[in-house]
């Protein structure tokens, strides 16, 4: 929010309710897909059925790029949390370190036990955020909203490319699909749900915060959550934030990364990587090998410590699957006219073109490092994808 705050200003309240509205064309094409193909993997399991397998590959590639860096993003959010209340001395990196370690041992005992612990942190989270926002409103400043654009509304697109990675909660819904009952009701349902609750929780806490606090305050904040709520209420607001911003990224980290590992077992499974990556612990059964490879890469990124960047990049990998994902309902419709489809897009087609335009528009106004950095790890998987001989 802070990176928010000093490109836009006040306007960041706007950039969040456009957001939601925009993807709202995405989670209708995603719920199609994932009542229609309930399987492991979300995404990448609905393009490999719909589309050619080299589109299928990078549907896979691109979302273990966005699950990933988007944990590594959690990973420094908390770690930056930690060092800035707790532990002044110690290094991002090692913070990180371990988080990765814990939260791996919980995904490697399987979903079951990482749901109970995701599902009571989301609780404080939410209790915390919705509290805050609630008492902190009647605090709220008319001068601090004016003017709403100080920056002009050049920034808008690029700040809506930011916070894009706050929206694509719901496509982590589809990766446990398997394990989820009666997928075809409930998937739906789910992503429709977290995607308006999402959203009015987003403009009603980023409301108060500019409301409250000048939006330069919050550039200049290092966690400006934490910040307006000690302004707001000193020391109890100041314990406050910092819980519920612990909750939320540790929470978030332990979604995405089981999420990453349950795709590159899907890729692996489909021998577009190495099988080893489909092997399954003994005990567990669940994909043990993919879950150690995607914690190695988020203890590298994570260790970077620029958000903004980690942020950026795992945006470019989301933006680029969700476009092909939001196209692949297209196909799906012609190749399988007589496939059950518990839930069926409307206004079909332009609900998917309007999916496609509204993901990819935002590619370029990603940050460049991130844009170019993208670009490379799209050819380091077209290399992968040539070299596996299952792939020609």
């Amino acid at each position: 929010l802070g990176e928010l705050a000093q490109m836009a200003g006040p306007l960041g309240i706007l950039v969040y309710l456009a957001m939601g509205f925009l993807t709202l064309f995405t989670a209708i094409n995603y719920s199609e897909l994932s009542a229609a193909i309930p399987l492991a993997g979300g995404g990448y399991s609905f393009t490999s059925r719909t589309l050619s397998r080299p589109v299928a590959f990078f549907t896979g590639w691109f979302f273990w790029i966005g699950n990933t860096l988007a944990c590594s993003m959690y990973a420094l959010i908390f770690a930056m949390t930690i060092r800035a209340y707790f532990l002044p001395e110690a290094s991002i990196a090692l913070i990180t370190l371990f988080t990765t370690i814990v939260f791996t041992t919980i995904n490697l005992r399987g979903m079951k036990e990482a749901i109970i612990v995701i599902t009571v942190m989301n609780l404080v989270e939410l209790a915390v955020l919705i509290g805050v926002a609630a008492l902190g409103f009647t605090d709220i400043e008319p001068r601090n909203l004016v003017p709403l654009a100080p920056m002009g509304w050049g920034p808008f697109v690029p700040a809506m490319a930011l916070i894009y990675i706050s929206y694509v909660g719901f496509e982590l819904i589809s990766n446990a699909a398997e394990e989820i009952i009666q997928p075809g009701k409930n998937i739906p349902r789910a992503i429709l749900i977290t995607l308006g609750v999402s959203t009015a929780i987003y403009v009603f806490v980023v409301g108060v915060m500019m409301g409250t606090t000048n939006y330069t305050e919050l550039a200049q904040s290092e966690i400006p959550f934490i910040f307006t709520a000690e302004r707001l209420f000193g020391a109890w607001g100041r314990w406050a934030g910092i819980i519920a911003t612990i909750m939320a990224s540790l929470s978030a980290f332990s979604v995405t990364l089981g999420a990453s590992a349950r795709i590159l077992y899907a890729l692996g499974r489909d021998k577009h990587f190495p099988y080893l990556f489909a092997r399954l612990h003994p005990k567990f059964q669940t994909p043990h090998i993919a879950l150690f490879i995607c914690a190695l890469i988020v203890i590298i990124f994570s260790s970077s410590g620029i958000v903004k960047f980690v942020a950026s990049l795992s945006d470019f990998g989301y933006l680029m699957g969700l476009g092909i994902i939001n196209y692949a309902v297209i196909p799906l419709h012609k190749r399988m006219p007589n496939l059950r489809r518990p839930f069926q897009t409307i206004f079909f087609p332009w609900i998917p073109i309007l999916g496609v335009i509204t993901t990819w528009m935002f590619v370029p106004a990603l940050e460049l490092r991130s844009f170019v950095l993208g670009g490379i790890l799209t050819l380091v998987g077209s290399g992968i994808y040539l070299f596996r001989s299952d792939n020609r």
